[in-house]
């Protein structure tokens, strides 16, 4: 199952856990919970108390300490078997917006990147399908640049992974994992930056996505042939 183990998903897990089968669930999404301000997290702490699986499969360490505080089960670190096939040599900065339900979140990255546009930074925007902010139905309004800005997605992470200088707004659940450099105050953040863009800590990201690809099935098979 999914690690929000829905309803009928929680039932069929403690059934089968009343039968011996062996349960597993799978991160399928960043899940990272704010307790302060929960009607605008997307990620509830009941994504992680809801699990009743005997086996935990997560992308990496960071999602790996926080099922630890939540479950008794077994949690083992497989990666995220697949990734976008992304890349980009593009100077300026994407931002990445949320969901609709994220308005203050999505309005001050509106606002940000208008703000980058007057100072002559190349912005483009991406938005999620359906988005009140999309003109013209519009989702990637402008090319991936080398520089990412966003907030919650998983987008987010992937592109950290896959090498691209990820930033995060100050509203971010990610910000207590992260280090201050790499989280956005205010318009002048760029100014300010030139030593971080030259030695980004590209590192960090491994510890929310160990690995990926043929290393990630591999995991995923040794850990399945292990529980047969």
């Amino acid at each position: 199952c999914f690690q929000e183990t829905l309803p009928t998903e929680n039932f069929l897990c403690q059934y089968a856990n009343y039968l011996n089968i062996n349960t597993f669930s799978l991160q399928h999404a960043l899940g990272v919970y704010s307790i302060e301000g929960l009607y605008e997290s997307r990620f509830p702490i009941c994504s992680y108390i809801n699990l009743v699986s005997k086996n935990i499969m997560c992308w990496g360490t960071q999602n790996k300490k926080i099922y630890r505080s939540h479950s008794l089960s077994k949690i083992h670190v497989i990666g995220k078997p697949f990734l976008p096939n992304l890349s980009s040599n593009i100077d300026g900065v994407t931002f990445i917006f949320e969901n609709k339900e994220f308005k203050k979140t999505n309005n001050y990255m509106l606002s940000l990147s208008e703000k980058f546009k007057n100072k002559n930074i190349q912005t483009s925007r991406w938005f999620k399908p359906s988005h009140s902010l999309l003109s013209s139905g519009i989702i990637r309004d402008g090319p991936l640049r080398k520089i990412i800005i966003g907030c919650n997605s998983t987008l987010v992470i992937e592109l950290g992974y896959l090498g691209f200088k990820v930033f995060v707004t100050k509203d971010s659940n990610l910000c207590k994992l992260l280090p201050d450099e790499l989280i956005i105050k205010d318009v002048n953040f760029f100014l300010d930056k030139e030593k971080i863009l030259s030695n980004y800590p590209f590192e960090i990201w491994k510890d929310f996505i160990e690995c990926s690809g043929n290393e990630s099935l591999s995991r995923y098979k040794e850990i399945l042939e292990r529980q047969i």
